[in-house]
């Protein structure tokens, strides 16, 4: 068995040592790398954030008025339903110019002019009265928008005829300030169309 000399062990220590300032080394360049990584990941999810702050503001009330537009379907669901069950034409319409308040009522046919009062409602969101709007017939045509209604007949026995003649209207919703703005790119539209009145958003 060879000797071991004082060397030997002082050249092994000195291997050893220097290795573990290897392993610490590495250990802190792994966390600092880490630490760097977050805060790139942090500075980037900031970023996407305040960049989509002006996007979500913008397009907030264009959302806001196609959830108005589908509880408007669903009336008008309930309406062809109640419809079909009552064998009578039922007719909703908005009372007051732009306002979100609504009349449903039962007439003999969609020709006559009055009919009986079934129900009353209003599509204004919750806490946020006047803040939406109906666009007006005469306000769609002033900004190119044809077909625009603010009434709609279904009658179960006369189809297309329940249109007043045409294949393809519209209910128009919007934001109060867009309305006065004259703004239509944020305008949400109802469209209902064909024999059986289908339903479908623009």
């Amino acid at each position: 068995m060879a000797p071991i000399h004082e060397t030997d062990i002082a050249a092994e220590r000195w291997s050893k040592a220097e290795w573990s300032h290897y392993e610490l080394w590495e250990k802190l360049e792994l966390k600092l790398r880490r630490r760097k990584l977050v805060w790139i990941s942090a500075t980037v999810a900031v970023f996407l954030a305040l960049s989509s702050v002006p996007i979500i503001l913008d397009r907030a009330s264009k959302w806001t008025a196609t959830s108005i537009s589908r509880r408007l379907a669903q009336v008008i669901n309930g309406m062809k339903s109640e419809a079909s069950l009552r064998h009578r034409a039922l007719r909703i319409r908005f009372v007051d110019a732009g306002d979100l308040g609504y009349r449903i009522e039962s007439l003999a046919s969609c020709s006559d002019a009055q009919g009986e009062l079934v129900h009353t409602g209003t599509l204004e969101p919750r806490g946020r009265p006047g803040s939406f709007s109906l666009l007006p017939p005469e306000q769609a045509g002033a900004l190119g928008i044809p077909g625009i209604v603010d009434s709609f007949c279904y009658d179960p026995y006369a189809g297309g005829g329940a249109l007043g003649g045409s294949t393809l209207v519209g209910f128009g919703i919007l934001s109060a300030k867009d309305l006065t703005d004259r703004r239509s790119d944020r305008l949400s539209v109802l469209l209902i169309q064909g024999p059986s009145a289908e339903l479908s958003f623009d």
